[in-house]
């Protein structure tokens, strides 16, 4: 007993986790007496919470880890707990905010209480960011990628979208692209945050063919001239001139017929999805045989052969 033992209400204090009974007697003016007995049981009362608690933002995290779970735990502040009884809540969040944990003693009697507060401080989001975010490129020839973000971070490359066998740990790196590739960036923050964006870059170099020249007689009209697409992945779209020599399809088709009235080039202009273009042609040789040729004859006009035999003319 700290005080007077002749109070009312006295002051005492007691071993942790023992029991300790304390007698009182209590007479009237009368003379009259009645004797009871006070047990109290005194336990360790540990209500420490961890004042300051980075998490990322959106990413779920225990906000109180060495909590004593002998304690019982009513949160505020915030409707992103998973449970406000929790010792340990689970906060998912984007707001940095201030918690306010109202903790009761063993089985949640009041003879003890405690009201702290907890800072849930979201790290900064990292805005990752890639330079190039996307490219398309019409030859096979090194391209540099380059992550960067708003906060100090490390960074991961991979050909894979799970980041498994990274090809680079830097933040800028080179790559050789055939085809449609895309690379895959980690940028992860010294909390252990994470963001992540990917690069497409399409490197299709234009893969066509055509006949260096063709060869148009006066009376046949007009010859055929087309483009060979060696790769099926890419759409090709043309533009044939000079547009008055086109005779046969348009402008924009593949083949089309030409004809001239003398030895000159054919233009076109191939382009693929990519932006991918390239100025192609063919020389075509003409021939007009009626002023070439002005009298043809054959001596004799007739040869009778018989069965085996050969002639020369």
């Amino acid at each position: 007993i700290v005080n007077a033992g002749t109070t009312s209400c006295p002051w005492v204090t007691t071993i942790p986790n023992t029991v300790a009974v304390f007698t009182v007697t209590a007479t009237n003016q009368f003379g009259c007496m009645v004797t009871e007995t006070i047990s109290v049981e005194t336990y360790e009362f540990d209500a420490a919470v961890v004042d300051t608690v980075y998490v990322c933002a959106g990413i779920p995290t225990e906000i109180n880890p060495t909590a004593n779970t002998d304690l019982t735990y009513n949160w505020t502040g915030s409707d992103d707990l998973d449970d406000p009884t929790s010792p340990n809540p689970t906060i998912t969040t984007n707001l940095t905010t201030i918690l306010t944990a109202n903790i009761f003693g063993v089985n949640g009697v009041d003879t003890c209480f405690a009201e702290l507060q907890v800072a849930v401080i979201v790290n900064p989001l990292m805005m990752l960011r890639t330079d190039p975010s996307s490219m398309n490129i019409c030859e096979f020839e090194p391209v540099t990628l380059n992550a960067e973000s708003d906060t100090d971070a490390d960074f991961i490359w991979s050909n894979n979208p799970d980041f498994s066998n990274p090809f680079s740990m830097n933040a800028s790196t080179v790559v050789n692209p055939m085809g449609a590739e895309t690379y895959y960036v980690l940028a992860i923050d010294d909390l252990g945050c994470r963001d992540s964006a990917q690069v497409l870059i399409n490197a299709f170099p234009l893969d066509f063919e055509m006949v260096d020249e063709v060869n148009l007689c006066e009376e046949i009209g007009s010859v055929e001239i087309a483009v060979l697409n060696n790769d099926d992945l890419q759409n090709l779209t043309y533009n044939w001139s000079p547009t008055e020599n086109i005779v046969g399809g348009t402008v924009n088709s593949n083949p089309v017929d030409v004809t001239v009235d003398e030895d000159m080039w054919v233009y076109v202009n191939v382009a693929n999805q990519f932006g991918c273009e390239l100025l192609d042609s063919t020389w075509v040789n003409y021939f007009d045989l009626n002023n070439i040729v002005t009298d043809i004859s054959a001596t004799p006009d007739t040869i009778q052969l018989g069965s085996g035999e050969t002639s020369q003319l």
